[in-house]
């Protein structure tokens, strides 16, 4: 059975084989095509240092050094990847480019900028504290921009990372002052206001009902000052940590290798033998699906095998294929056709004065 399937494959493919090798040629020539008229695209990289500790982190905090599976610039690289899925953060990448003015114009063309910049991004790691960014645009100018623009997004999305507890807990203790102020204030008028309706008398000591007001009213002026100084000294250490942050940031990154405008294409060997290897499957596949095919629908008898395993019946003979010998004698000319015509005439009548019985 394999040997008929194969017999037929091959009688099908040999049939029509130019028609067959057609998609071939045009999946050719299309790679062709397409490598000699796509857009050059210019390639530019940075490599960003990823410190484990800054000094001022170093110096002020306590470091809890616990152990993980992921070096540091996978960890980063795994952040990074994951803001670029984010069109927040691609939006951001695209407000540092030249690409900003084509952000103007309705939200498919919007789309298709964020898909494109999305698509001309990537990052890996480079060793263990060290990050590849790398960027591929059809403009030097624009890719050197996209390079940059991710190492800045990324540091200033850090540092608001650090920062926004921080900033929030400064807003709130900056309000708890305000507040805390407003009631120093109103339990010293209260206090103030005591004394005055009550003075100290000229012989004696006071009372001691006005002795109990009077502590009471100096304990409350004591309770919101000491709210109040320990509000100002909080919102102090919320401003000094937000320093901190933005300065811890900038110290635990370090761009080792600036990118360059490139001067020339990137051209790669391996993508353009990638592409044409791709056509040319393609025609291929395209190939193979017609003689499949074809083999499949064709349900006549090609070959003497197809008898013997379709029908279990032996083959006794086969007509020879003539359309050769009919083509070749139709291109004499008329007067040797004329004469083959005779000669192959009287050839069988004596074939017949040799065997005269008919043939059953």
């Amino acid at each position: 059975m394999v040997r008929l399937i194969l017999v037929r494959l091959l009688e099908s493919y040999f049939r029509h084989r130019w028609l067959y090798l057609l998609p071939i040629v045009i999946m050719i020539i299309a790679a062709t095509v397409f490598t000699l008229t796509k857009e050059p695209l210019y390639l530019t990289e940075g490599v960003l240092h990823v410190n484990r500790d800054s000094l001022i982190n170093s110096l002020t905090i306590d470091t809890n050094n616990s152990f993980s599976w992921q070096t540091p610039a996978e960890q980063k690289t795994t952040e990074i990847n994951d803001l670029l899925k984010t069109d927040a953060f691609i939006r951001a990448i695209v407000s540092q480019t030249d690409l900003e003015s084509e952000m103007s114009g309705g939200s498919e063309t919007i789309k298709t900028v964020l898909t494109d910049v999305r698509d001309a991004v990537w990052v890996k790691p480079e060793g263990n504290d060290q990050l590849l960014i790398s960027a591929t645009y059809k403009d030097p100018n624009i890719t050197h921009q996209l390079v940059n623009a991710i190492v800045d997004n990324y540091v200033n999305w850090q540092i608001n990372v650090q920062v926004t507890e921080s900033a929030n807990a400064q807003e709130f203790f900056k309000d708890l002052t305000q507040e805390y102020k407003s009631d120093l204030e109103y339990a010293q008028q209260e206090l103030d206001g005591y004394l005055l309706s009550h003075p100290e008398p000229e012989r004696g000591s006071r009372p001691q009902i006005e002795q109990v007001q009077i502590s009471r009213l100096e304990s409350e002026v004591q309770m919101a000052a000491d709210r109040y100084v320990s509000s100002i000294r909080n919102e102090e250490l919320a401003r000094l940590a937000i320093i901190q942050a933005e300065n811890t940031i900038k110290q635990s990154y370090f761009l080792v290798d600036a990118p360059k405008i490139p001067t020339s294409p990137e051209t790669s060997l391996r993508a353009i033998a990638a592409n044409a290897l791709l056509f040319v499957v393609v025609g291929v596949l395209i190939s193979g699906v017609g003689i499949v095919g074809g083999a499949l629908l064709d349900r006549s008898f090609r070959v003497p095998l197809d008898v013997n395993q379709l029908l279990n019946l032996p083959v006794l003979a086969t007509v020879p294929d003539v359309s050769k010998a009919v083509a070749q004698e139709r291109s004499l000319p008329v007067s040797e056709r004329d004469g083959l015509t005779k000669f192959s005439n009287s050839e069988n009548k004596q074939e017949k004065l040799r065997d005269p019985q008919p043939v059953s």
